[in-house]
């Protein structure tokens, strides 16, 4: 059974109930041809990324991840293109594991920047509260999660983005099999509940980037798509339904927006080349 939280909804805050009956998939078992296969589902991201997945951004402290994460699920929730590729519009699911409050300035920045070129009804949330990956609360932090989402769904997919993979391991050891094993049965436990979202992990490259992600290979193996950042260009180095060896150049670039107090503050946003 999962927890139960009693927030007030002044602030955006949604109550969970105590029963997770109709979140926790039953086991059962079918014969093949009489239960109907779900329908493959499209790219929400043209050629990048697709629901019922998950996927690894990576790459090297300060190059942008953070940045360009948001910046694609912003462009995605308002319906826009992001690197010259289709969006389909999404509801994110925010898990700022490293800096909560950095976060709320970088969708404000990013959102200030984009939302004059679209109407989209875009929604993002987030929660200020530590979030682990592989311990005993995880599988209820998890059913949370799914609780919320399906109260929140319409019609449009959804994203759960974890920055960063390393802060949600606090202690653990990321070289370990049985961390990282863990780490993949509860997204893939998430997305069991949540067929039809999409969970990206951002997380660091190791000292030697032509090795790949840090951490345990069972992390990557697992992964459908694995998206390397390494100086100006994005690079799809893994992808398990869409296109191989995609590269897309980029560059950073300084936002200024003014909050809703009238202070001017900076971040960072991002433009493909």
């Amino acid at each position: 059974s999962h927890e139960e939280n009693t927030a007030a909804n002044d602030n955006g805050q949604v109550e969970f109930s105590q029963s997770n009956e109709d979140i926790v998939p039953k086991f059962e078992i079918f014969e093949h041809g009489k239960r109907l296969a779900r329908p493959k589902a499209q790219a929400f991201v043209e050629g990048f990324l697709f629901p019922g997945q998950f996927s690894i951004l990576y790459g090297p402290s300060g190059v942008g991840k953070s940045a360009l994460a948001v910046d694609m699920m912003v462009r995605a929730s308002l319906g826009l293109t992001w690197a010259s590729k289709q969006t389909k519009p999404v509801d994110v699911l925010w898990l700022p594991t490293e800096n909560p409050a950095e976060l709320q300035y970088r969708l404000d920045a990013c959102l200030s920047d984009h939302s004059s070129l679209s109407k989209g009804d875009q929604k993002h949330w987030f929660t200020e509260a530590q979030f682990q990956l592989a311990n005993e609360q995880t599988a209820s932090r998890m059913e949370l999660i799914a609780e919320h989402l399906k109260q929140n769904e319409r019609d449009r997919q959804q994203v759960i983005v974890i920055d960063t993979l390393s802060q949600s391991l606090p202690g653990l050891d990321e070289n370990a099999a049985s961390v990282m094993t863990h780490v993949v049965f509860n997204i893939r436990y998430l997305l069991s509940m949540l067929p039809d979202s999409h969970v990206m992990l951002v997380h660091h490259s190791g000292k030697h980037k032509e090795r790949g992600a840090r951490g345990h290979s069972s992390l990557t193996a697992a992964a459908d798509t694995e998206i390397a950042m390494f100086g100006s260009t994005i690079h799809v180095t893994n992808q398990r339904s869409g296109p191989k060896d995609t590269k897309v150049k980029f560059k950073l670039r300084e936002i200024e927006y003014a909050d809703e107090y009238g202070e001017v503050h900076s971040s960072v946003g991002v433009d493909y080349v």
